[in-house]
């Protein structure tokens, strides 16, 4: 009978904690390249500190932006994709618009600190389906949006620096509403991955897109910002 893995073991496995942080002058950088400078000039920036995300520059706005690393999506990620919580190299810019940074930043915050205290996917995962049922954790009851346009993404292992794309936010959606269910391999080169992955609280749509898609998708956008550029930003705010 083989023994169960204790917590030395699975803290073990994971790098140690200055691998995931940043100086703090190129993390703000880096996470106001997530969206267009006319959005993230103005919004809220957080930092990843050793207790947590903590707020840098404080914005007019209601977008909030920040540099998620790889504890962000284990509560929906594919079984097969789930350690990547011990890669300390995945840094993914995102800007949340004022709904979003209400109702879903504060996911991605619980999952890192339970990232911070060394928690296995698993353990991250039931921990916000807990948090959601005892009312620790927002309700989602509208679409919200984020922005990844960052040239500098870097998603892990196989993905590196993806496409600029929009992540929509959409309670209780699923994969039926927005297109065929499961995607044929001849829907996902035309929609470069649209697709439903279930959440506390509801669902999200990620559109995983070329800048080309993304300004087809800005259509629905219009009252976050005007005069956008779709391409993609490096991290210190030039467009590449």
């Amino acid at each position: 009978m083989s023994a169960i893995p204790g917590h030395a073991q699975i803290a073990s496995r994971y790098p140690p904690l200055d691998e995931y942080l940043m100086p703090r002058d190129p993390e703000i950088a880096l996470a106001r390249s997530a969206a267009p400078a006319n959005i993230s000039d103005r919004a809220t920036i957080k930092v990843l500190t050793r207790s947590g995300y903590e707020v840098a520059y404080k914005g007019d706005n209601g977008f909030v932006c920040m540099v998620m690393r790889s504890w962000a999506a284990p509560t929906y990620t594919p079984t097969q994709f789930r350690d990547l919580v011990y890669d300390a190299t995945v840094r993914a810019p995102i800007c949340f618009d004022p709904s979003a940074s209400r109702t879903v930043m504060p996911y991605y915050e619980l999952r890192s600190k339970l990232g911070l205290e060394r928690k296995t996917p698993n353990q991250i995962g039931e921990a916000i389906q807990a948090a959601y049922a005892k009312g620790e954790l927002p309700r989602r009851d509208a679409v919200s949006f984020a922005y990844m346009w960052s040239a500098d993404q870097n998603l892990g292992p196989g993905i590196g620096h993806w496409h600029p794309h929009m992540m929509i936010f959409a309670p209780y959606y699923d994969n039926s509403m927005v297109g065929r269910q499961p995607l044929t391999t001849s829907d996902r080169r035309r929609w470069n991955s649209i697709y439903c992955c279930r959440d506390p609280g509801g669902s999200y749509v990620g559109y995983q897109s070329p800048a080309q898609v993304v300004l087809e998708s800005l259509k629905c956008l219009r009252s976050l910002a005007s005069n956008t550029n779709c391409s993609a930003r490096g991290r210190y705010g030039n467009t590449v």
